[in-house]
């Protein structure tokens, strides 16, 4: 006899997290060897499956940004959001490929089509234009990525240049490439942003790396390719790691410098640490500082902290626990410690580092009279032997033994006055 979990409610599962605080510093300290991951997709209400942009809010939800919309799931559904002609609090464009939560808990999501805050109280999307009058134009209204300044503002890269932007006053400060100006941004097509511990802007472009100092108003310019490589001078992630590491992430593989005072101290990564020069299509550090990256072809890597070395999760198509895509566009891991990888044609992917993934536990068929009813589970207690009390809706209460995967069913009994009083 076993039990099927195959929803646990959002509340739930954040109550869950909680009591498994303990675990998940074990989980952010290091990743399993191998992962078992489980799919979100078309299935689940995901509005498509190529995912660019993923967050955690305040509240625990969770937000994909896809080509077709934006995503706000709570472990149980999926709720699409998407442009309305007709309605100027929609979301400004479904193509969304950034996502970034301020201080205050201000959502903040860059679509093709510009800047917008989602207001949660009213579930509608403040537009913010970051050009003004006669410069508007579609094709500088891009978002490319989002990152917070330090101090309450925002850094915007778009298609078509830097924008400062300022949620207090509603001040936009626009840098972009100047010929005549050897100072200015070295091109507009901005990728990738990252800010240091000193408060330095590293802005990604398609032609290399500038940084813009703290309180500075000119940039400097950084090939990541000193011998001039345009591939590895294309910058396409960034991602500011402990100690002071910058990780590049280009066409042409992985780069990590080392800021401080002087020229920074570059290392390109290659096969002595299990990395090739393939693109990298994202960079994440988590909240133990372990990178994560994710490429165009190679699937998702972890940086082992203690060899240096990278561990690869890959897509295998006989095996659905494995990741649905080689090609990871969006990591995250939320505050319970699970893992979200999103791919360009599979959707999420997502498993629990404490454990290496999620266990499934079938109830096979006749052991109730309504298998739904037992799968919508309410509550769960942990017993003195390691077992868990598992309340159900309509299907009584079940008692399993993770080890072996064995449940006895309690349920009530007409005949037996000492049985449940309700299945309920």
């Amino acid at each position: 006899m076993m039990l099927s979990l195959i929803r646990v409610p959002w509340l739930l599962r954040m109550a869950c997290g909680l009591l498994l605080a303990c675990l998940c510093s074990v989980a952010l300290a290091g990743a399993p060897r191998s992962l078992r991951f489980e799919r979100i997709g078309l299935e689940e209400g995901l509005s498509q499956e190529s995912v660019l942009a993923i967050l955690q809010d305040r509240a625990g939800f969770m937000w994909f940004g896809t080509q077709a919309g934006l995503n706000r799931f709570d472990g149980y559904r999926n709720q699409v959001f998407r442009n309305d002609p007709n309605d100027p609090s929609s979301l400004a464009d479904n193509y969304v490929q950034a996502a970034y939560e301020d201080g205050q808990g201000r959502l903040w999501f860059g679509t093709r089509g510009g800047l917008v805050r989602f207001d949660p109280a009213t579930r509608a999307f403040v537009r913010h234009p970051l050009l003004a009058g006669s410069e508007r134009n579609p094709r500088n209204s891009a978002v490319t990525a989002i990152v917070g300044d330090g101090a309450g503002g925002l850094w915007v890269g778009t298609s078509d240049g830097l924008v400062h932007f300022d949620p207090a006053t509603g001040r936009l400060r626009t840098l972009r490439h100047d010929e005549h100006d050897r100072g200015s941004l070295r091109d507009d097509r901005v990728t990738a942003l990252a800010l240091d511990p000193r408060g330095g802007l590293w802005v990604g472009t398609g032609v290399g790396l500038d940084v813009l100092p703290a309180g500075a108003v000119r940039f400097d310019h950084f090939d990541v390719d000193p011998a001039g490589d345009s591939k590895r001078n294309a910058v396409t992630a960034l991602s500011m790691g402990p100690r002071d590491m910058l990780w590049i992430g280009t066409v042409a593989g992985l780069d990590v410098w080392r800021l401080g005072v002087g020229m920074p101290q570059r290392h390109h990564l290659g096969a002595d640490e299990g990395v090739d020069d393939g693109r990298v299509r994202s960079l994440y550090h988590d909240a133990g500082s372990n990178l994560w990256v994710g490429t165009e072809q190679g699937g998702l890597k972890w940086r082992d902290p203690t060899s240096g070395r990278f561990v690869g999760y890959v897509s295998e198509p006989l095996d659905r626990h494995t990741l649905s895509d080689n090609q990871v566009t969006a990591i995250r891991v939320d505050r319970t410690g699970t893992l979200w990888a999103g791919t360009m044609f599979g959707g999420v992917n997502r498993a629990d580092l404490a454990s290496g993934g999620f266990s499934r536990f079938s109830l096979p068929a006749g052991q109730v009279a309504d298998p739904r009813s037992a799968r919508k589970i309410r509550s769960i207690a942990e017993g003195a032997d390691g077992r868990l009390w598992l309340g159900t809706t309509g299907g009584g209460i079940l008692y399993l033994d993770p080890r072996t995967g064995h449940a006895d069913v309690l349920r009530h009994d007409p005949a037996r006055p000492d049985s449940l009083p309700d299945d309920v």
